[in-house]
This record gives structure tokens, sequence and C-alpha cells, in this order.
């Protein structure tokens, strides 16, 4: 979750939002990085790609057969 508040110190890349903090608020982590909107929020009830744990899981099978062994 990414609130208004936080908006100042995100970037948008093409595939994922960067929370910058700190020392690490100047540009130039990616050269496709853009700033986000000052109102900018990002929640579960916005997300349009948001995984449940069977979709997780799924990404994940070792980890699931590390666990049925």
């Amino acid at each position: 979750m990414i609130t208004e508040a936080d908006a100042r110190t995100v970037l948008e890349l093409p595939d994922r939002y960067v929370i910058r903090h700190g020392a690490h608020l100047s540009t130039g982590y990616h050269p496709e990085e853009k700033p986000v909107a000052e109102d900018f929020r990002y929640s579960r009830d916005i997300n349009e790609d948001c995984l449940e744990a069977e979709g997780i899981r799924a990404m994940f099978p070792e980890l699931e057969a590390k666990q049925a062994g």
C-alpha cells in the first residue's frame, strides 16, 4: 500500500513503483522513472493484478514442494 502521504517519495517505473527513502530521494534511479501525482495512492482495492495466496503459491511451486516434504 502506498498512501497519499508517501506520494512525494514515489517513482513510477514501467512495471512497478519505487518508494525512495532518506538519502535516496534524488532522481536518476531508472531511465524511465517519473514522479507520481501528489494525490497518488496505491492499495489493494485499486490493484487490478492483486494476487490471493493461491496465485502467489502458483508462482513459487518449489516452496509448495518444500512444505509438502
